[in-house]
């Protein structure tokens, strides 16, 4: 017995001793630079999950999303201006945490600062596109052309008057005058048009009437090679007549903008089937005017105007609510909606993704031949 109880209290001696060095080197450790260099370590690491963002800012990261929910540019502007407004409101109320709507006695100054800057970006942007959407205010000639071209390539009045308009000019045309086919194009608007077409030793004489346009090779569409760029036009009014025409120069600049290359094209391909269709399209054609108005106009007889130029048939009208209508601040509700239903786009793979939507129109047309 007495042999046992010395042998309890050896272990729990020995217990104690092994407790009381243990005890001994954790203090020492804790207290120890390096210890100390470990626990601020630790404690870095730690994560902390914050109270969720005021209303202001679930608010702005919604707007945030819908930005990218769509592909129109007016309606991803209004969604950054709202996202914007919100953040506006957030760090003006010294950001807040939820469900607290402000923040008092703070503020962030740099966030403000920032937040006024991309809100001006993006708010005038918005603006300016909304403002591109007003009614185009023309006169009665310019709105003949406008429709010409709206028939052939579906040209918004907006495009016409920033990129078509501007360069040409109505002239009146007595009869029996040489024109400068060599400094101007020409599109026809009444009158009739008596033309020598000279190419690689061949004489073919044309009648251009209403609706036609010369010299086309000025639209810089042809190769060197073709047949009519090295062609040369004389041109002399049979009857009086009044003709837009546009420089060589502006021509040459318009003629490939990117933005207005597919109108031009169009009316390329109608001018080419007129010159195609031209034994059979006038043949034995009539002026359509009254007797009394042709005396009025001395007896000379004028060409029918060209349906092309003609006020636009009901079924014709652009639709309202699209853009580049004119009409759409008359109805920007619905264009709003029309726009939230045609330009709703799910990101890859929840919706088939529209491809090439930035490489509409930013190509030009290489050179037909290198430059020396």
């Amino acid at each position: 017995v007495k042999s046992s109880v010395e042998l309890g209290f050896f272990c729990v001696t020995q217990s104690s001793i092994h407790v009381s060095l243990s005890l001994s080197l954790f203090c020492r450790y804790v207290t120890s630079p390096r210890a100390e260099y470990r626990y601020r370590k630790s404690s870095v690491a730690m994560v902390t999950i914050l109270t969720p963002a005021s209303i202001w800012g679930q608010l702005g990261n919604f707007c945030f999303l819908c930005s990218g929910l769509w592909t129109d540019t007016l309606v991803i502007r209004f969604w950054l201006t709202f996202a914007y407004i919100f953040l506006l409101i957030l760090y003006s109320a010294g950001i807040p945490a939820w469900p607290d709507v402000i923040n008092e006695g703070l503020i962030s100054v740099d966030g403000i600062v920032w937040a006024c800057i991309n809100l001006y970006a993006h708010a005038s942007s918005l603006i300016r596109l909304v403002a591109d959407e007003m009614p185009v205010t023309l006169d009665e000639d310019e709105e003949a052309l406008w429709r010409m071209f709206y028939r052939h390539s579906g040209m918004s009045k907006l495009l016409f008057e920033q990129y078509v308009s501007k360069y040409f000019t109505l002239v009146e045309f007595k009869e029996g005058t040489k024109m400068n086919t060599e400094g101007y194009f020409f599109i026809i608007l009444d009158g009739v048009v008596q033309c020598d077409w000279y190419a690689r030793e061949k004489n073919v004489p044309l009648t251009l009437r209403s609706g036609a346009m010369f010299d086309i090779k000025l639209l810089h569409h042809f190769p060197k090679s073709s047949v009519f760029a090295d062609s040369t036009l004389s041109a002399t009014t049979a009857t009086e007549s009044r003709i837009f025409r546009c420089s060589i120069e502006d021509m040459a600049t318009i003629s490939k903008s990117p933005v207005v290359k597919d109108a031009w094209q169009a009316l390329l391909i109608s001018t080419l089937s007129l010159f195609a269709e031209s034994p059979w399209k006038w043949k034995d054609q009539e002026p359509t005017q009254p007797d009394e108005e042709r005396q009025g106009q001395g007896g000379r007889k004028r060409s029918e105007r060209d349906r092309m130029f003609l006020p636009l048939e009901e079924f014709e009208e652009p639709c309202p609510y699209s853009a580049g209508s004119g009409s759409a601040t008359r109805y920007l509700y619905n264009h709003f909606l029309t726009t939230l239903r045609t330009k709703f786009l799910l990101p890859w793979p929840l919706m088939p993704w529209v491809s090439a939507t930035r490489h509409v129109g930013s190509l030009p047309a290489p050179p037909h031949e290198k430059s020396p």
